[in-house]
């Protein structure tokens, strides 16, 4: 395998910053050079060694050595010339910090981190491909849209274009989920968080009118797996939830709240039932952008207050992936920093061992039997009792 003829090579390492970087290209795409490269950063290159090393003739290793030596890549000992690197490196243009105006507000560390990864300034530098990055990203574009204010197409299109050439796609997800929503050509925010207060232009704090109603919180939650995550349920889950909770195994051993079929309307009135929770006690649980299952928990009162009984249920096709344990873990932190409770309860029918080990990977301990505790389809079935107080754990969030 010979490399890619010499020719004129133009030096790399010069006094001036205007380096060539198609040069520098060029010669770094060539697969025997890019090997030689990677030799020279862990000493001196000698003819027959690469020779050797990269099955090529000795005449081939020595052009090689020259086309590297000639650019500037390689020192005096013919060693990779790291100072030549640095300098090309100096001269490739960087994307300018996302602007205050941009990470300002309600957000958090994860979800800051986001924006400062898709916006430049204030604009924004790719639409990102992944659901959770990019539902932080609408949301902060959905900030500049007023709660109670009505908006004609053209509009909105002129806002969005000042952020990213696609307005049409931002437009068309801001829709999706739920964050705008659309009548008769006008367009009103419906979704999304609600900032007490955003940088104006001039750097002075607006406040933002309360006539919408109070605050939407839309947390997305990573977890310890990058394809699983939680987030509420939303109207754009509608189809997904029919698609996920229609399958008579799932209901072998949930309440009978939870119907079989389950239908368009099913989920239609549970998303709404969901959408009345402040804060979220519903979630979707997510791998890989499609929803799989749900998490969720019933809060006591009276003297129990600030306990609240959680359960979870997955589409079978995504059983014995360990899924569930990871979600519902990581609902369980959000249950004692968010919810603010000391304590979660969980009861998993004791002819399902495969639910009994979500909750026991998930942090939860077995405290007990109760004899005869539920009647399904005519029969009585033992309930494993289990729990966890918040003063048994590490303290808040660990281990999610």
């Amino acid at each position: 395998m010979r490399p890619t003829p010499v020719g004129a090579v133009t030096p790399l390492a010069e006094d001036s910053t205007d380096v060539d970087h198609e040069d520098y290209a060029r010669l770094c795409l060539d697969p025997v050079r890019l090997a030689a490269l990677g030799r020279a950063a862990e000493g001196t290159l000698v003819a027959g060694e690469l020779s050797d090393a990269l099955g090529i003739s000795r005449r081939a290793a020595l052009e090689t050595i020259a086309a590297l030596r000639l650019a500037g890549l390689l020192d005096d000992d013919d060693c990779l010339a790291l100072e030549t690197l640095h300098t090309v490196a100096s001269t490739l243009s960087k994307a300018e910090p996302a602007s205050d105006a941009i990470t300002a507000g309600d957000w958090t560390n994860a979800e800051r981190k986001v924006l400062r990864t898709f916006f430049s300034g204030d604009s924004l530098t790719e639409i990102p491909a992944q659901r959770r990055k990019r539902l932080v990203v609408l949301e902060r574009l959905a900030q500049e849209f007023e709660p109670g204010v009505r908006y004609d197409e053209a509009t909105v299109s002129r806002q969005l274009a000042l952020y990213h050439e696609d307005y049409a796609a931002l437009r068309r997800y801001l829709i999706e989920e739920s964050l705008l929503s659309r009548a008769d050509g006008e367009y009103w925010r419906t979704g999304g968080r609600f900032l007490d207060a955003i940088p104006s232009e001039t750097g002075s704090d607006e406040a933002v009118s309360g006539e919408a109603g109070p605050a939407v919180r839309a947390p997305v939650l990573d977890t310890s797996r990058p394809d699983v995550f939680i987030m509420p349920f939303a109207p754009s889950h509608r189809a997904a939830l029919v698609e996920a909770a229609d399958d008579e195994r799932i209901t072998r051993y949930m309440t009978d709240q939870f119907p079989y079929p389950y239908t368009d309307h099913d989920a239609a009135a549970w998303i709404a039932k969901c959408e009345e929770e402040e804060p979220p006690l519903s979630f979707a649980i997510m791998v890989d952008d499609a929803l799989a299952g749900g998490v969720g928990c019933e809060p006591k009162t009276d003297i129990r207050s600030g306990s609240a009984e959680v359960g979870w249920w997955l589409a079978p096709r995504y059983w014995g992936r360990g899924i569930a344990a990871v979600a519902v873990r990581r609902y369980l932190a959000y249950c004692f920093d968010d919810l603010d409770l000391h304590r979660v309860e969980a009861g998993v029918f004791v002819s399902n061992p495969a639910s009994a080990r979500v909750a026991e990977k998930a942090g939860f301990r077995l405290e007990g039997v109760s004899r005869d505790a539920y009647l399904k389809n005519g029969e009585l079935v033992d309930r494993l009792s289990y729990g966890l107080a918040r003063s048994e754990t590490d303290g808040p969030g660990a281990d999610t």
